[in-house]
């Protein structure tokens, strides 16, 4: 699945032991009135609930950030993760 602008795209590939995968369809459908409503809708035609599924983000839309463990207690250390990614995106963490 890819999210665009007001559409999503999908591709349902079949996959046999030994074998190549292959892509069985490829359709493009409109954004219903949020993406949770259009992936319910998506998962009934589908049946996703049964497959695999994988969602390819659009370059731009996510920042990958490498860092290391905090040491503080379990109680603390999302608060440390937190203050510690604030210093490297350039967005509010906590609504993210």
């Amino acid at each position: 699945m890819v999210f665009a602008a007001g559409r999503v795209d999908v591709a349902c590939v079949s996959r046999q032991p030994g074998g190549r995968p292959r892509v069985e369809s490829c359709e493009s459908y409109a954004l219903g009135s949020s993406s949770a409503e259009t992936l319910t809708r998506l998962k009934k035609r589908y049946g996703l609930n049964r497959s695999r599924c994988t969602t390819l983000l659009v370059p731009g839309s996510y920042q990958m950030t490498v860092m290391e463990t905090p040491v503080p207690d379990a109680g603390e250390r999302l608060q440390a993760i937190r203050a510690r990614l604030q210093e490297s995106v350039a967005y509010p963490v906590e609504p993210a």
